[in-house]
């Protein structure tokens, strides 16, 4: 028996002399072909496939469609670079002929697809490229993909639309790059006669799976075919194994093959949510499937109720995936019992992030708790006693001495924005807040405007009075001390002003590190405006409001607008009256809320 490696062999070797061989690639085995029936491995030049009219067939198990723009402008630009005078090879695909004609895509459609893509960005009609990409379950896609590429909008309803419109987007600005380059010669065309050239354009390597020789499932030669690959498909090996095809024999089952299938992808869609996303507290830049986040809780709760002691830490990324094959191996008929699980785990967290006090009691949770896996453990503990109440999880707050140091003074400013959010129905927005590196700030400055040194700080600083256009600054005298700006005398003099003009005095080290005079803020909007007096910073807190340029969160904008100052009205100043008034508010709307002791508030 001959031995191939798909990933190594060159297409020039002929092998026919040999009666069979075993086909592997990336080391995982594929399966056994004989000869005499069928060449194993066929080349497939690119201007083949735009001149066959076939309908290739991606299948429900299939992976959606994830290739990023960095993928995209490697591939254009290899072939680009690439040597003339040599062939370029697009990689393997695993095809399996259907008894309709179709042709069924078990591996390599992340490819193919981006070739009809890019083909589409250099002008091509649907009607030019005569082969098309038909998707089992993915409702609309195909309509997507012939009509609808360039639609940035419309691309935002399906996560597999986004990566498709994303991918069309880079290789239209590919192709501008490349054809301004070169005035006198269109690139483009260039580009597109070397991939589709007859004797040296670019070409698949193609493994037909002969099902006479090779009875496994199309499902099982994917799993084989992709097991290398498992940190980035885990998931997609998992829906393999539930839609295979000897789970769904009769009407009933395969009715629920396309159920299973289409709640698969709304799940993964819902997942996909940035604010749902970063509601459970993962990362925003995770572009793996998010349903695994889902997979893996199941994964852990059959893991201890079947007692496979399955050790995660020694699979690594393979853990849930081997859980759950076993689990289905165990009994043909689990699969209904299984996919209950799923869909009952996802749709407690979608009954939880639909109600207003869940919402924000289990985001703060996610976002402050140390512990990574506190929504399986909120999530398992709820099945254990079905007991929803959030409010008891979050540990209780001594108020006493919270200063700019204390470590827990950020998640409690978080938290007087949460327990705001839901006595007022404000719904906090989680996503702006885990992209916004929001950091405690203080609102009266931690230091005296005397210490700004460098020129163009003092420059900047005085400008920035000076073209705030409040009637306080009207009698200031800003030419003569812009003149004199590199004078510390005459600049310390002129800070002396401003300060009586704005009452902002630095109240000493303890008083103004107190919670009292700290909120959250965004750090670009923080930078926007600096150390600057508190007229200046109510200014462009009012900016940032009116223009939504960033998450104002709600009690940080309550303060600049003295919402918590009683009487003290005065919006031109922040004196140490507001502040003592604001912590007050905080100890007591958090203290109210749970239930908690008051306690004393120290002078």
């Amino acid at each position: 028996m001959t031995r191939v490696d798909l990933d190594k062999i060159e297409i020039e070797n002929k092998i026919d002399s040999i009666e069979s061989i075993d086909i592997y690639n990336n080391g995982n085995y594929i399966g056994r072909y004989k000869l005499e029936k069928q060449d194993a491995i066929t080349e497939l030049p690119i201007q083949k496939v735009l001149a066959s009219g076939n309908r290739y067939y991606v299948p429900a198990y299939q992976r959606g469609y994830r290739w990023t723009s960095n993928q995209v402008n490697q591939l254009m630009n290899d072939i680009w670079t690439w040597d003339e005078n040599a062939k370029y090879s697009l990689q393997p695909i695993v095809i399996s002929q259907m008894d309709d004609g179709r042709i069924e895509l078990v591996d390599g459609q992340q490819r193919l697809t981006t070739i009809f893509i890019i083909l589409r960005a250099v002008g091509l009609s649907a009607k030019d490229l005569s082969y098309q990409i038909e998707y089992q379950t993915r409702e609309r896609t195909e309509e997507f993909l012939n009509n609808h590429l360039d639609d940035s909008i419309g691309s935002a309803e399906n996560i597999d639309w986004y990566h498709m419109n994303q991918c069309y987007e880079t290789a239209k600005s590919f192709f501008e790059l490349i054809d301004k380059s070169n005035s006198s010669t269109k690139n483009a065309k260039k580009w597109l006669d070397k991939l589709i050239d007859k004797e040296k354009g670019a070409f698949f390597i193609q493994y037909q799976i002969l099902k006479e020789i090779d009875d496994r499932t199309v499902e099982q030669i994917f799993t084989g075919l992709n097991a290398g690959k498992i940190p980035l498909t885990n998931s997609e090996l998992v829906k393999a194994l539930i839609l295979r095809e000897q789970n769904f024999k009769t009407e009933n089952y395969q009715n629920e093959f396309i159920e299973i299938a289409q709640e698969w992808d709304r799940i993964e869609k819902r997942l996909q949510e940035l604010n749902f996303w970063a509601w459970l507290g993962q990362d925003p830049q995770d572009d793996s499937p998010h349903i695994d986040f889902v997979l893996d809780i199941v994964a852990d709760i059959i893991n201890v109720s079947q007692e496979y002691k399955l050790d995660k830490s020694s699979y690594q990324e393979l853990y849930s995936y081997n859980v759950i094959n076993k689990y289905l191996n165990s009994n043909s008929d689990i699969v209904s019992k299984f996919w209950r699980m799923v869909k009952q785990c996802f749709m407690t967290f979608e009954d939880w992030y639909s109600d207003n006090e869940d919402y924000h009691l289990i985001g703060y949770l996610s976002l402050t708790n140390a512990k990574k896996n506190i929504i399986k453990e909120l999530y398992i503990g709820y099945l254990k006693t079905y007991d929803d109440r959030v409010k008891n999880k979050i540990p209780k707050i001594d108020f006493e001495f919270l200063s700019y140091e204390s470590k827990d003074v950020r998640d409690i400013l978080l938290l007087f924005n949460i327990v705001t959010c839901i006595q007022t129905k404000n719904r906090f927005r989680f996503d702006d807040y885990v992209n916004g590196e929001y950091d405690v700030e203080h609102i009266s400055p931690h230091s005296g405007f005397d210490r700004i040194r460098k020129r163009s700080e003092r420059v900047a600083w005085v400008e920035a009075i000076k073209n705030s256009g409040l009637i306080m600054f009207e009698k200031l005298d800003f030419y003569d001390i812009l003149d004199k700006i590199d004078d510390t005398y005459q600049f310390n003099e002129f800070y002396k002003k401003v300060v009586g003009l704005t009452k902002t005095e630095p109240w000493g080290e303890e008083s103004t590190n107190r919670i009292g005079n700290l909120c959250l803020l965004d750090a670009e909007t923080n930078r926007g405006y600096g150390n600057k007096p508190f007229p200046l910073k109510l200014k462009e807190i009012i900016r940032v409001d009116k223009t939504q340029s960033k998450y104002l969160l709600p009690t940080t904008k309550n303060v600049f607008l003295k919402y918590y100052s009683n009487l003290n009205v005065n919006n031109l100043t922040w004196e140490e009256k507001d502040a003592e008034e604001y912590e007050v508010v905080i100890r007591e709307t958090i203290n109210n809320y749970f239930g908690w002791e008051n306690l004393d508030f120290e002078e």
